[in-house]
């Protein structure tokens, strides 16, 4: 996405090479390791809440093949970029700083690329950020956070009176209302 951010401001010339060292990053990247195996939406039409739900669980309980699923499941059934932002965005905020924020950042990324590639491919980026989510390691599950003073409960303590909106792209599709 960095390099996508580029692209406008960049001579006409040189939009080649950075879209090469782009594509040489991700292949860095990639290089060695297993094919991935997407699984398969599930066959039935379950409402979006239902799925909302079991998104969050699956999430929680670190299980990367019901996260992954059900996800897939929300797009198949046509769920909107809002949809899918709430229902992403609110799994990964479970979670304090979860991978110290870097899940909310390739979540973020992931959204931005979408948007980028259009969301008729949602199906080919979104589920990409599902391990990063299931694995992350929230800041309440370390000690650090916990002693000598517990920010987890200063946190939520602080929380009700937070108010404001999320910042970034403004004709983003996937920003909630």
């Amino acid at each position: 996405m960095a390099v996508a951010d580029l692209l406008p401001v960049l001579d006409e010339d040189d939009r080649f090479l950075a879209l090469l060292h782009g594509i040489v990053a991700v292949a860095d990247d990639c290089a060695g390791e297993p094919p991935r195996n997407d699984s398969e939406p599930l066959g039935a039409d379950v409402p979006l809440e239902t799925l909302a739900r079991w998104f969050r669980h699956w999430v929680r309980v670190r299980h990367r093949t019901g996260a992954e699923r059900t996800l897939r499941t929300a797009i198949a059934c046509g769920a909107t970029p809002q949809w899918l932002a709430a229902a992403t965005l609110t799994a990964v905020t479970d979670r304090y700083f979860a991978d110290t924020g870097h899940a909310l950042d390739f979540l973020n990324k992931a959204f931005e690329a979408v948007d980028l590639v259009g969301w008729h491919r949602a199906d080919a980026v979104l589920p990409s950020i599902v391990p990063v989510l299931t694995a992350s390691l929230g800041s309440e599950e370390m000690d650090s956070w916990r002693h000598p003073i517990d920010l987890i409960a200063l946190t939520e303590r602080a929380l009700p009176g937070l108010t404001g909106g999320a910042g970034g792209r403004q004709n983003a599709a996937w920003l909630l209302a």
